[in-house]
């Protein structure tokens, strides 16, 4: 062999004989990631650019690349998915695309506009939807899967937001996720841990209401205040005012009712009608300090009364003229009294509905100029009982015979 000759081809040395070689070498095989070869004559071996990359142009990796230290590109950098692990900022990488979606598809840290419901998962299976929540041109919060319009929780208009609750459910209002302090439940009725508080109203002049209730129902009540300590000075309802000509308290039937009703553990002990009428059942008891009671009649009871205990009342009168039943009353009873009818000499007499009265004789005198017993038409009258023609039923007779005399 006479020498050797080396070719630099595309970054790789070629050695190629320069002379004739003994006859044991039959020909040259190509081997990893090059070309060529033969068994005869001069031959030659090549790179496969299909395996190896060539710098001075374009290469196509069918395979994952790793880099490792810096990738700087003067041109673009294109490829079908590219994946970034490095946990460090990634300065001047842009996209076309993002899982197939445009970069505009995917919100910003600006303003953003979301075209569909954006469901947030909570706890327990909860998960809050926010958009459609089924109500025509309104948006809200749904906590319930179904987004119709009578599941939202809240949802709001260009005219007004509404706070709701499913049906049957309640709406709670907590302090530091603590006992709830106040509560609409089911139906309309409201629960409120320590009170109703209201600040004064601004106005200084007119009718202002700091709290009103009302309900339509035929057997509701418009303002119920319970105190539920079982013990202590608690007050149910307390009405106040500051005023000197000002009133605590009115109570007011438009219909004409009762306007009062007081009750102990649900039996009513007092009450006051619309007329006015006070009615209690264990009695009055009346200040008379000061200018003391007037009474409708006018009287005025200035002082106070005396206190005692009566064991027995009974009443009398003259057996001539009245009948007495019932007497006397010692625990309880009622007295009664009746005009006789007896005929009796000098008794007080008995009228008829008609204001008339009958009597088996009478007989009446009288001074001179007077008639001792007149009557207009028809009303005197009488009935002779004997069978004797001279029975008379009515007899007159003067005593001045120089008078007239009528009978």
């Amino acid at each position: 062999m006479s020498g050797f000759r080396w070719l630099l081809k595309n970054c790789y040395i070629v050695t190629i004989l320069d002379a004739k070689l003994p006859s044991t070498i039959t020909g040259v095989t190509a081997g990893t990631d090059l070309t060529g070869g033969g068994t005869s004559g001069t031959v030659t071996l090549n790179l496969d650019t299909t395996k190896v990359p060539l710098l001075a142009a374009a290469n196509n990796f069918t395979a994952n690349q790793t880099i490792t230290g810096n990738l700087s590109a003067t041109g673009t950098l294109s490829a079908a998915s590219l994946a970034v692990t490095s946990n460090a900022q990634v300065a001047n990488l842009n996209a076309s695309l993002l899982q197939g979606l445009a970069p505009s598809a995917f919100a910003g840290t600006g303003a953003n506009v979301f075209t569909g419901n954006q469901t947030i998962p909570g706890q327990g299976g909860v998960n809050a939807l926010i958009g459609n929540v089924g109500c025509s041109s309104a948006a809200g919060i749904s906590f319930l899967a179904s987004n119709s319009c009578n599941n939202y929780a809240i949802a709001g208009t260009t005219t007004e937001t509404v706070i709701n609750r499913p049906s049957g459910g309640s709406i709670v209002f907590a302090e530091g996720n603590g006992s709830p302090q106040f509560a609409v439940l089911a139906g309309g009725n409201t629960e409120v841990l320590g009170g109703v508080f209201t600040s004064t109203p601004t106005a200084t002049t007119g009718s202002t209401i700091a709290v009103t209730g009302s309900n339509p129902s035929t057997s509701g009540t418009g303002v119920a205040g319970v105190a539920t300590a079982t013990s202590g000075a608690t007050t149910g309802v307390l009405g106040q005012s500051s005023s000197a000509s000002g009133i605590a308290g009115v109570f007011n039937n438009t219909a004409g009712g009762q306007i009062l009703s007081g009750k102990n553990n649900g039996s009513q002990i007092f009450s006051v009608s619309g007329a006015g009428l006070v009615s209690a059942s264990g009695g009055l008891t009346l200040p008379v300090s000061g200018t003391g009671v007037t009474f409708p009649d006018g009287t005025k009871q200035t002082t106070a009364g005396k206190s005692g205990t009566v064991t027995s009342v009974g009443l009398s009168a003259p057996a001539s003229d009245f009948v007495v039943t019932g007497s006397p009353v010692t625990s309880s009873g009622a007295l009664n009294l009746a005009p006789t009818s007896a005929n009796t000499a000098n008794a007080i007499v008995k009228r008829d509905a008609n204001g008339g009265f009958s009597v088996g004789y009478l007989n009446a005198q009288s001074g001179s100029n007077s008639p001792a017993l007149f009557g207009g038409q028809g009303s005197l009258s009488g009935t002779g009982s004997g069978f004797q023609f001279y029975d008379i039923g009515v007899w007159g007779l003067a005593a001045l015979q120089t008078a007239n005399e009528h009978h």
